[in-house]
């Protein structure tokens, strides 16, 4: 589920907690902000809990951000949306790696409210136009919107209910943003992006911005990560317990018998948790010695004795990742490693690892093929933006706006 503007994404903020992937088709987008502009959240009243209690200061907070800012032809915008919105436009920044200044606060506040303002009247004109949005599809959004949160459905309306924001105005935002979602559709269909077009933006910008089509130096990689262990996760095992405590994990046969030996003796004697990452390591060249002396296959060993969750069922496969994103150690170990070849088990800060590279990729340009359909999508994102900016600039002219409080 993509937004297709700013205006939608602002929208989308109060109702639904912003996806990542409609955050970063949100950096193309028309009207971002100078890098150099950077606000703080929206100011809120806090009052000293030396003069309140936290009944009265939840109180006075909620009754602040209760206050109507505008009415759009009748519709409030809360001061509660416009903090929100502020909120989360602050951390795309942040998030582009952008400074922040805390300067020009009222214009940046303005600014967004300004988009919430377009919200509304964008949202308005799809119910004049007769676009609908089904409760089904409104529950289906809030459903998909719980589970990515990761919350329970208790814990995400207890989430709400501590953001002074009821079920009910949460339920209209995402009914509204759907909406929003519905008429950019509508208009987008007025919209052709043609392949001589595509062509052109592709030229331009790989000679202007070659930046934006570079890939860097890629390496396909496996890995087999073996956790160090501290004392620590040991020491809360009764004394009357078997103290076969590690069959479970992914040890070498001969090393887990002894791990289990260090373990006891480490409980009895509170040795140093050196003892056990020495064993860990000799646990790492057993498993090595699985692969280049038992000629057993990388991805076998991986996917029994990795601690990796995410690649271990996949064998330890990490695909192709930059050279440039690994870790300092794995990064120059992969760098040196010829295809095919595994390395021998090395120490990292969070544990132990050993890897195989399987191939290669140069630093490179992309070629047209493998953009194009990205580019597609950039153009025509960027002039649905410019129509949806029309149309709202439009409907203002004819708007009925009543300011109510300052900001």
């Amino acid at each position: 589920m993509k937004l297709f503007t700013k205006i939608a994404l602002v929208l989308y903020i109060l109702a639904v907690a912003v996806r990542a992937d409609a955050l970063s088709q949100r950096q193309s987008m028309r009207g971002s902000l100078p890098s150099s502009f950077h606000p703080r959240p929206l100011r809120v009243i806090k009052p000293s809990p030396l003069e309140n209690s936290p009944e009265e200061q939840s109180r006075l907070r909620a009754q602040h951000d209760a206050e109507v800012l505008v009415r759009v032809n009748g519709e409030p915008i809360y001061r509660w949306q416009l903090r929100q919105a502020c909120n989360t436009r602050q951390k795309e920044l942040l998030r582009s790696g952008s400074r922040i200044d805390f300067h020009n606060l009222g214009k940046f506040q303005r600014m967004v409210l300004t988009e919430l303002i377009y919200a509304v009247l964008l949202t308005q004109e799809a119910e004049r136009r007769g676009i609908k949005v089904s409760a089904q599809e409104v529950r289906a959004a809030w459903n998909n919107l719980q589970r990515l949160s990761g919350k329970s459905k208790e814990e995400f309306t207890e989430q709400l209910k501590n953001s002074g924001i009821s079920e009910e105005a949460y339920y209209e935002y995402l009914r509204k943003s759907l909406l929003l979602q519905k008429l950019a559709a509508q208009v987008g269909q007025q919209i052709k992006v043609d392949e001589e077009f595509i062509q052109a933006y592709y030229a331009n910008a790989v000679v202007n911005t070659p930046e934006l089509f570079t890939e860097p130096e890629m390496v396909a990689l496996r890995d087999i990560y073996l956790r160090a262990p501290k004392l620590e996760q040991f020491t809360d095992i009764p004394d009357e317990i078997n103290y076969d405590v590690i069959e479970h994990q992914r040890y070498a046969p001969e090393v887990a018998r002894t791990m289990n030996a260090v373990v006891r003796k480490a409980l009895a004697q509170r040795l140093k948790t050196k003892d056990i990452e020495n064993l860990i390591e000799r646990n790492a060249y057993a498993i090595y010695n699985l692969i280049t002396k038992e000629n057993r296959p990388f991805a076998e060993v991986a996917k029994k004795y990795s601690e990796d969750p995410v690649t271990r069922d996949k064998g330890g496969d990490l695909g192709y990742v930059p050279i440039e994103s690994l870790q300092a150690d794995i990064a120059s170990r992969a760098s040196a490693l010829p295809i095919g070849l595994v390395s021998r088990p090395f120490r990292t800060p969070d544990g132990f690892h050993i890897i195989q590279v399987y191939d290669r990729r140069p630093k490179r340009i992309k070629t047209y093929e493998e953009v194009k359909e990205q580019l597609h999508n950039i153009i025509y994102l960027q002039e649905l933006d410019d129509r949806l900016h029309a149309l709202a600039e439009q409907l203002r002219e004819k708007a009925k706006l009543e300011f109510i409080e300052e900001i």
